[in-house]
């Protein structure tokens, strides 16, 4: 089974809080996709690395100290809607916990 989930979503009560649980698996990241997670498998997926090259470009006018809360939401939504309409193929990934 891939360590990747895809979209579809149910809740799941633990311990009596409501859990999101994903249920659709994907065997192999494409390499437009964008992998959530830690570690090396993230790091040097080609999604996550034109990912981060993009998100050079708003990191100065992000950590500008005169930059309000208000302001650096934006700039993140700019990076993501700047990222999607790259490729309307790409997917965000959940990484499930690959041991």
């Amino acid at each position: 089974s891939s360590p990747f989930l895809g979209a579809a979503k149910s809740r799941k009560k633990t311990n009596g809080k409501a859990k999101k649980k994903i249920s659709s698996g994907i065997a192999s990241p494409a390499d437009l996709d964008i992998l959530r997670g830690r570690g090396g498998l993230t790091n040097r997926h080609p999604g996550n690395m034109r990912f981060r090259d993009e998100a050079r470009h708003f990191r100065a006018k992000y950590h500008d100290n005169g930059t309000i809360r208000q302001e650096t939401f934006g700039i993140s939504q700019d990076l993501l809607q700047r990222v999607r309409a790259e490729d309307s193929d790409k997917r965000v990934l959940i990484n499930s916990g690959m041991k």
